[in-house]
């Protein structure tokens, strides 16, 4: 394998790294927008934004393997095999499917005050995607 692939790979992966940070900047300057109270104490003002435990937890950790994959195969799709466009496309089908799923979830236990583990919330997501990456591949 050429040492060019390889630099692109890494640039797509960068470009993923960036969009995903990107992404949870964007996620806090909305929640800081519209989904805060103002406090004033001692003549001075506090921003304080809500937690949705599990639902911020997914929302900020969960998109990141569909970030990384969608950069890989933007940056490096005319140099590699395809065979790895292939597994690209279907990695972000699964991380796409996967993510909106346990969103769905997530939204579902916090509604009805269940409260997921920092672990369990990314743990059971990964593992669905993983679980939908093999059935799509399988087929």
């Amino acid at each position: 394998m050429s040492a060019k692939p390889r630099i692109e790979e890494l640039f797509g992966v960068i470009v993923g790294t960036v969009c995903f940070y990107s992404w949870i900047f964007m996620l806090l300057a909305l929640k800081m927008k519209f989904f805060s109270t103002d406090f004033i104490t001692n003549g001075t003002v506090m921003t304080v934004a809500h937690n949705w435990g599990q639902i911020d937890n997914w929302l900020e950790a969960g998109i990141l393997p569909f970030f990384l994959i969608a950069g890989h195969y933007f940056a490096s799709g005319k140099v590699i095999s395809e065979k790895g466009r292939i597994n690209d496309i279907i990695g972000m089908k699964s991380s796409l499917m996967g993510f909106i799923i346990w969103f769905v979830v997530t939204i579902t236990t916090f509604l009805l005050e269940i409260d997921m583990n920092y672990r369990v919330t990314l743990g059971g997501g990964y593992i669905l995607i993983a679980i939908i990456y093999f059935f799509i591949k399988r087929r």
